[in-house]
């Protein structure tokens, strides 16, 4: 009876071995897979830090062109109001001339 008791202690150490080998086979696959995720985490962490520095040189862009275009609004604003001036004169003077003519 011995050697089967044997025999049955060596198989349990042979499960046994066969569980912890595949066990630490998947700490492996899990380590690589990590490394694998912590790569491309680091990746992406560095494409949004040059999209959040696009965004920034495109928004500080944006700010100087609506500045830029409030200014030629404003000078746009100041001719038009110029020649809306002397149309009003041109026009009063002519109805001057008309009424003396008229006279």
């Amino acid at each position: 009876m011995e050697v089967s008791e044997q025999a049955l202690d060596v198989t349990q150490v042979e499960r046994l071995a066969v569980k912890v080998k595949g066990l630490i086979d998947l700490l492996e696959r899990t380590r690589a897979e990590l490394e694998a995720a912590n790569r491309e985490k680091a990746a992406l962490r560095g494409e949004l830090d040059d999209l959040r520095e696009q965004m920034a040189g495109a928004s500080s862009e944006r700010a100087a062109e609506v500045e830029r275009l409030l200014v030629e609004r404003e000078q746009i604003r100041v001719r038009v109001q110029s020649m809306l001036g002397q149309i009003e004169t041109i026009g009063a003077a002519l109805e001057d001339e008309e009424a003396l003519s008229e006279a």
